[in-house]
């Protein structure tokens, strides 16, 4: 669908990239400055609870986090560049990026090769607590880093009334919760960021068996890279010391995911020189970080640029990834008004 209405606005289409998503290019023939704008296209696994026309018609998959707005905005935005590209003095990619939500799409799509050439990129995402007419920004550092692992201990089971023939692993997940918590108080400087959580814990089969095998699954926030190493060698020392202290075995699988999300100041002065300009803007909001994710890091660890939040609060908002998610779209035009203005402002900025 969005490479069909890309090439009914004569824009140069490449489709299936990293898989489902589509880039197009305004003013191919430009080879500097070049601007891109990312919209995410993926919906999640959550049965739409809402009761409104537009209502998701496939059972247990919904936009719940606003990406078809996202479309739609860049849509709109590519419809108007398109009209004006004589007067536009860069080259533009239009991203539609797939699996935002995971396993993320921004890395396989970075690696096709086709946004090398970017100078600077931006993107926005709906927010339904800020009203419409809004825009919220993060100076600097906006979205952890997601890193996750799995823990597996093998013991020795046995009956719970003679634990001295047993290697409890239950015990030695308890102490290596417990010593997890010391990874974010006292092994980091107190002056980082950092989150340690251990979501799931599954072991044993009844209360007088001593289990052969206790399995953890976690996950670690951050906004340091040198933090984000630190606590990576911090829990595979642990693991293995008290481990080997109680005599189990240990399967540490540890994944690297979304890197921080972290704004770039030159790309935050485009947009305020931008948002100053738009008829549909009433306010800019400077927000704190915030320790959820967002694949755009990828990028962001590649190139300039920055994400804002766009106002979208509905009557009555419930937060992303809510069966109940709604958003206003009278944001529909303002993002688009923000996109544009943007990208002719930082044409207008970046020189070739």
């Amino acid at each position: 669908m969005i490479s069909e209405y890309l090439e009914k606005f004569d824009i140069e289409t490449i489709p299936n990239v990293a898989g489902t998503g589509v880039i197009g290019i305004i003013n191919s023939e430009i080879q500097k400055p070049v601007i891109g704008l990312r919209a995410d296209m993926d919906a999640l696994p959550i049965q739409d609870q809402k009761t409104v026309e537009y209502k998701s018609k496939i059972s247990n998959v919904m936009h719940a986090c606003g990406h078809d707005a996202h479309v739609t905005m860049l849509l709109g935005t590519a419809y108007i560049l398109s009209k004006y590209k004589d007067k536009i003095k860069a080259k533009i990619k239009l991203i539609f990026q797939p699996a935002e939500e995971g396993p993320g799409g921004a890395k396989p799509l970075i690696k096709t090769g086709h946004v090398d050439d970017l100078d600077i990129i931006f993107a926005q995402h709906v927010e339904p607590f800020l009203d419409v007419g809004t825009i919220g920004i993060q100076n600097d550092k906006a979205m952890a880093a997601i890193d996750k692992f799995n823990l597996k201990f093998s013991g020795k089971g046995g009956h719970g009334a003679y634990p001295h023939q047993t290697v409890d692993p239950i015990v030695v997940a308890s102490q290596t919760i417990m010593a997890f918590q010391a990874v974010i108080s006292r092994m980091i400087n107190p002056m980082e960021q950092g989150v340690l959580t251990i979501g799931t814990i599954n072991g044993g089969s009844k209360r007088n068996v001593i289990a052969e095998e206790v399995n953890l699954g976690g996950t670690i926030r951050t906004f340091s890279p040198d933090i984000r190493k630190e606590i990576h060698q911090n829990v595979i020392k642990i693991v293995e010391n008290i481990s080997s202290a109680y005599g189990t075995k240990h399967q540490l699988d540890y994944e690297f995911g979304y890197d921080p999300l972290i704004n770039d100041k030159d790309a935050l002065n485009v947009l305020r020189e931008s948002f100053a300009n738009m008829n549909r803007i009433q306010h800019l909001e400077v927000l704190d970080p915030v320790m959820s994710s967002e694949d755009f890091g990828y990028y962001l660890s590649k190139f300039k640029g920055c994400l804002w939040w766009i106002g979208a609060k509905p009557k009555t908002p419930y937060p992303l990834h809510s069966p109940h998610f709604d958003i206003n779209e009278d944001v529909l035009s303002v993002g688009v008004e923000a996109l544009v203005k943007t990208t002719i402002n930082c044409a207008n900025i970046i020189k070739p």
